[in-house]
């Protein structure tokens, strides 16, 4: 867990500090910044004193719950303009809000050793943040497969499809080890947000090494003016 946040909080200072500023910037960085916060609560967590637990368990809700909103406009960036990202947005806010200052919207989070269970409310409550995470993910999964097998990109959005394929890996390295996790291990999906949160290391690393420079080089070169004929 520690660890993990070093590397995510060393990735984040890297990107900010290499690339120059713009929105992709800013969202690479803050969605490294929310992973590596969820990090640092779970050690907390773990390690802390048990007064504390509720307090970190808040604030790495509150870091998870806009990754999927952050993740829908950093895909919008480079695809195409979704009124998604207003809507990602509103619902994350909102449920930051709630977890933040009412009452019985989370409880004490328990520590695994490995990971850590998150107690969200129950009811309509946690069903309907549980849909919002499924459907962000999956919308952003399938937009990106989408704009790869397009033939030509959207208007204004020339960026390649090498870029756009990073990306969807990036997405895959959690998304499908946690499929496979919670399809022949039930007993961890009560522990999903953790340990998808832990593979997420993967999509960091691929969007700050990989993903970052690409983006710079393609977007310079797109504000290159055309060579006369």
């Amino acid at each position: 867990m520690l660890a993990t946040f070093v590397i995510e909080a060393t990735l984040a200072i890297y990107v900010g500090l290499r690339y120059s500023s713009g929105i992709f910037r800013a969202l690479v960085c803050t969605l490294l910044i929310c992973l590596g916060s969820f990090q640092l609560a779970e050690y907390c967590v773990c390690v802390g004193p048990a007064e504390s637990a509720l307090s970190w368990g808040k604030l790495g809700l509150a870091g998870i719950t806009l990754l999927p909103a952050l993740g829908m406009h950093l895909i919008s960036s480079v695809t195409r303009k979704s009124h998604l990202v207003a809507v990602g947005y509103s619902i994350a806010s909102a449920y930051i809000l709630l977890f933040m200052l009412a009452p019985g919207a989370t409880g004490i989070p328990e520590c695994g050793g490995n990971y850590v269970i998150l107690k969200i409310g129950g009811g309509i409550f946690g069903i309907l943040y549980e849909a919002y995470y499924f459907v962000f993910v999956v919308l952003a999964i399938l937009e990106l497969a989408l704009r790869l097998t397009q033939a030509t990109p959207s208007l204004g959005y020339g960026f390649s499809k090498k870029l756009i394929a990073l990306t969807l890996t990036g997405y895959l390295t959690f998304t499908v080890p946690m499929a496979v996790i919670g399809t022949f291990s039930p007993d961890l999906r009560k522990a999903t947000p953790s340990i998808m949160c832990g593979f997420a290391l993967g999509l960091a690393i691929i969007l700050a090494v990989f993903v970052a420079p690409l983006y710079a080089h393609e977007s310079l070169a797109m504000k290159k003016p055309a060579s006369p004929v």
